[in-house]
Protein backbone atom coordinates (compact mmCIF):
# COMPACT_ATOMS: atom_id res chain seq x y z
CA UNK A 1 0.00 0.00 0.00
CA UNK A 2 2.79 2.43 0.90
CA UNK A 3 4.51 1.69 -2.43
CA UNK A 4 1.30 2.45 -4.36
CA UNK A 5 0.91 5.79 -2.55
CA UNK A 6 4.56 6.66 -3.19
CA UNK A 7 4.22 5.79 -6.90
CA UNK A 8 1.04 7.91 -7.17
CA UNK A 9 2.96 10.87 -5.74
CA UNK A 10 5.67 10.44 -8.38
CA UNK A 11 3.15 10.29 -11.22
CA UNK A 12 1.45 13.61 -10.43
CA UNK A 13 3.02 16.95 -11.32
CA UNK A 14 4.10 18.92 -8.27
CA UNK A 15 1.70 21.77 -9.09
CA UNK A 16 -1.28 19.65 -8.07
CA UNK A 17 -0.04 19.66 -4.50
CA UNK A 18 -1.32 22.66 -2.62
CA UNK A 19 -0.36 24.19 0.68
CA UNK A 20 -3.43 25.39 2.58
CA UNK A 21 -5.45 25.27 -0.64
CA UNK A 22 -2.88 27.30 -2.62
CA UNK A 23 -1.44 25.76 -5.79
CA UNK A 24 2.33 26.29 -6.00
CA UNK A 25 3.97 27.19 -9.33
CA UNK A 26 7.68 27.09 -10.18
CA UNK A 27 9.84 26.29 -13.20
CA UNK A 28 9.63 22.55 -12.58
CA UNK A 29 5.84 22.50 -12.27
CA UNK A 30 5.48 24.59 -15.44
CA UNK A 31 7.68 22.15 -17.38
CA UNK A 32 5.81 19.16 -15.91
CA UNK A 33 2.53 20.73 -17.11
CA UNK A 34 3.85 20.98 -20.70
CA UNK A 35 5.84 24.23 -20.57
CA UNK A 36 4.81 27.78 -21.32
CA UNK A 37 2.22 29.14 -21.36
CA UNK A 38 1.21 27.85 -17.94
CA UNK A 39 -2.60 27.88 -18.00
CA UNK A 40 -4.70 28.61 -14.94
CA UNK A 41 -8.07 27.07 -15.79
CA UNK A 42 -9.60 26.61 -12.33
CA UNK A 43 -10.67 29.31 -9.84
CA UNK A 44 -8.56 29.49 -6.72
CA UNK A 45 -5.30 30.70 -5.21
CA UNK A 46 -1.94 30.25 -6.92
CA UNK A 47 1.50 31.20 -5.65
CA UNK A 48 4.97 31.19 -7.15
CA UNK A 49 7.47 29.16 -5.15
CA UNK A 50 10.39 30.18 -7.38
CA UNK A 51 11.29 32.37 -10.35
CA UNK A 52 9.89 31.55 -13.80
CA UNK A 53 12.23 31.88 -16.80
CA UNK A 54 10.29 32.20 -20.05
CA UNK A 55 13.03 34.18 -21.79
CA UNK A 56 13.50 31.56 -24.51
CA UNK A 57 9.87 31.45 -25.66
CA UNK A 58 7.66 33.85 -27.58
CA UNK A 59 4.38 33.09 -25.82
CA UNK A 60 2.71 34.16 -22.57
CA UNK A 61 4.29 32.94 -19.36
CA UNK A 62 0.97 32.56 -17.50
CA UNK A 63 -2.53 32.61 -18.97
CA UNK A 64 -5.54 33.08 -16.70
CA UNK A 65 -8.58 31.74 -18.55
CA UNK A 66 -11.09 31.60 -15.67
CA UNK A 67 -12.57 34.13 -13.22
CA UNK A 68 -11.96 34.28 -9.46
CA UNK A 69 -8.21 33.71 -9.41
CA UNK A 70 -5.57 35.09 -7.05
CA UNK A 71 -1.97 34.92 -8.32
CA UNK A 72 0.63 35.80 -5.69
CA UNK A 73 4.11 36.17 -7.16
CA UNK A 74 5.36 35.79 -3.59
CA UNK A 75 8.33 38.12 -4.13
CA UNK A 76 9.60 36.11 -7.12
CA UNK A 77 10.09 37.15 -10.75
CA UNK A 78 8.80 36.10 -14.14
CA UNK A 79 11.47 36.67 -16.81
CA UNK A 80 10.54 36.93 -20.48
CA UNK A 81 12.10 37.92 -23.79
CA UNK A 82 12.61 41.62 -24.56
CA UNK A 83 9.65 43.50 -26.02
CA UNK A 84 11.52 44.04 -29.27
CA UNK A 85 10.80 40.39 -30.03
CA UNK A 86 7.52 40.44 -32.04
CA UNK A 87 4.91 38.16 -30.54
CA UNK A 88 6.72 38.04 -27.22
CA UNK A 89 3.43 37.65 -25.39
CA UNK A 90 2.67 38.69 -21.83
CA UNK A 91 4.02 37.81 -18.44
CA UNK A 92 0.46 37.38 -17.18
CA UNK A 93 -2.35 37.35 -19.75
CA UNK A 94 -5.89 37.58 -18.36
CA UNK A 95 -8.32 36.52 -21.06
CA UNK A 96 -11.45 38.32 -22.21
CA UNK A 97 -14.57 37.70 -20.09
CA UNK A 98 -12.39 36.69 -17.14
CA UNK A 99 -13.33 38.69 -14.06
CA UNK A 100 -12.28 39.20 -10.45
CA UNK A 101 -8.55 38.46 -10.72
CA UNK A 102 -5.85 39.50 -8.25
CA UNK A 103 -2.15 39.66 -9.21
CA UNK A 104 0.32 40.87 -6.59
CA UNK A 105 3.73 40.97 -4.99
CA UNK A 106 6.54 40.45 -7.50
CA UNK A 107 8.44 41.45 -10.63
CA UNK A 108 7.67 40.74 -14.28
CA UNK A 109 10.30 41.68 -16.86
CA UNK A 110 10.55 41.32 -20.62
CA UNK A 111 7.51 40.48 -22.75
CA UNK A 112 5.50 42.76 -25.01
CA UNK A 113 3.10 43.35 -22.08
CA UNK A 114 4.17 42.57 -18.55
CA UNK A 115 0.50 42.29 -17.52
CA UNK A 116 -2.36 42.23 -20.01
CA UNK A 117 -5.97 42.22 -18.89
CA UNK A 118 -8.44 42.20 -21.76
CA UNK A 119 -9.66 45.77 -22.02
CA UNK A 120 -13.21 44.85 -22.98
CA UNK A 121 -13.83 42.45 -20.12
CA UNK A 122 -17.08 43.14 -18.32
CA UNK A 123 -17.68 43.46 -15.49
CA UNK A 124 -13.91 43.03 -15.27
CA UNK A 125 -12.76 43.69 -11.80
CA UNK A 126 -9.27 43.06 -10.61
CA UNK A 127 -6.68 44.08 -8.08
CA UNK A 128 -3.09 44.58 -9.22
CA UNK A 129 -0.73 45.63 -6.47
CA UNK A 130 2.87 45.68 -5.31
CA UNK A 131 4.27 44.91 -8.76
CA UNK A 132 7.44 46.00 -10.56
CA UNK A 133 6.97 45.68 -14.32
CA UNK A 134 10.11 46.24 -16.38
CA UNK A 135 11.42 45.91 -19.90
CA UNK A 136 14.38 48.15 -20.47
CA UNK A 137 13.09 51.58 -21.41
CA UNK A 138 9.67 50.25 -22.40
CA UNK A 139 7.31 48.58 -19.97
CA UNK A 140 3.62 48.25 -20.77
CA UNK A 141 0.69 47.03 -18.69
CA UNK A 142 -2.98 47.02 -19.62
CA UNK A 143 -5.82 46.83 -17.11
CA UNK A 144 -9.51 46.31 -17.88
CA UNK A 145 -12.58 47.94 -16.41
CA UNK A 146 -13.44 48.09 -12.71
CA UNK A 147 -9.90 47.40 -11.54
CA UNK A 148 -7.67 48.83 -8.83
CA UNK A 149 -4.01 49.38 -9.72
CA UNK A 150 -1.98 50.18 -6.60
CA UNK A 151 1.76 50.36 -5.94
CA UNK A 152 2.65 49.35 -9.51
CA UNK A 153 6.03 50.60 -10.80
CA UNK A 154 6.88 50.73 -14.51
CA UNK A 155 10.32 52.34 -14.85
CA UNK A 156 11.47 53.67 -18.22
CA UNK A 157 11.09 56.80 -20.31
CA UNK A 158 8.33 55.28 -22.45
CA UNK A 159 6.63 53.04 -19.89
CA UNK A 160 2.85 53.03 -20.01
CA UNK A 161 -0.14 51.97 -17.93
CA UNK A 162 -3.29 51.62 -20.07
CA UNK A 163 -6.66 51.41 -18.37
CA UNK A 164 -10.30 51.04 -19.30
CA UNK A 165 -12.56 53.02 -17.02
CA UNK A 166 -13.89 52.91 -14.47
CA UNK A 167 -10.54 52.02 -12.93
CA UNK A 168 -8.54 53.48 -10.05
CA UNK A 169 -4.78 53.92 -10.38
CA UNK A 170 -3.12 55.04 -7.17
CA UNK A 171 0.45 55.37 -5.87
CA UNK A 172 1.84 54.01 -9.12
CA UNK A 173 4.67 55.15 -11.38
CA UNK A 174 4.82 55.19 -15.19
CA UNK A 175 5.89 57.70 -17.82
CA UNK A 176 2.37 57.58 -19.30
CA UNK A 177 -0.99 56.64 -17.84
CA UNK A 178 -3.61 56.52 -20.58
CA UNK A 179 -7.33 55.81 -20.87
CA UNK A 180 -8.46 53.40 -23.55
CA UNK A 181 -12.01 54.75 -23.59
CA UNK A 182 -13.00 58.40 -23.27
CA UNK A 183 -14.39 58.17 -19.75
CA UNK A 184 -13.28 59.39 -16.36
CA UNK A 185 -10.77 57.45 -14.29
CA UNK A 186 -9.71 58.19 -10.75
CA UNK A 187 -5.98 58.76 -10.67
CA UNK A 188 -4.30 59.75 -7.44
CA UNK A 189 -0.72 60.33 -6.33
CA UNK A 190 0.84 59.15 -9.57
CA UNK A 191 4.23 60.10 -10.89
CA UNK A 192 4.26 60.52 -14.64
CA UNK A 193 1.58 61.74 -17.01
CA UNK A 194 -1.59 62.17 -15.00
CA UNK A 195 -4.70 62.27 -17.19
Amino acid sequence: MKLAIAMLGLALPASVFAVDGVTLINQSTVMAAGGFPYKITQPGSYKLSGNLDASQVTVDAIQITVSNVTLDLNGFSIFGPPSMNPGAGSGVNIFNNVNFVIVRNGTISGFLYQVYQALTAAPGGGLFEDLVLTNGDFAHASFGTSSVVRHVILPGATSQISVTCPTVVTESVAAFIVRNINTTCALAANVGAVI
